[in-house]
């Protein structure tokens, strides 16, 4: 497949300005951040949405969320991010 130097120079463009800092603190309102505390509990989806009182859907909507807006791919990258900031105390 051919392409030409500036079709090229465009993809990397939109490439750069897409990219997340990694070293970049995102802002977490309290929800989230009470979800990801309750989620470090091991707590389902199901005893998240009792104890917060949304719905299951909510919940997992809400998991996918940060996890796009963290540009982590599984809990595990929300749990990384949440000790790194404190909000889950390193133990």
């Amino acid at each position: 497949i051919f392409r030409n130097h500036l079709f090229t120079e465009a993809l990397y463009w939109n490439t750069e300005q897409n990219r997340v800092d990694p070293a970049a603190k995102i802002e977490l309102d309290e929800r989230e951040k009470q979800i990801i505390r309750l989620l470090w509990q091991e707590k389902t989806n199901k005893e998240i949405a009792e104890e917060i009182f949304l719905s299951i859907r909510s919940i997992e909507k809400i998991r996918q969320n940060l996890k796009a807006r963290l540009s982590v791919r599984s809990t595990v990258g929300i749990f990384k991010y949440a000790i790194r900031t404190g909000i889950i105390p390193d133990a």
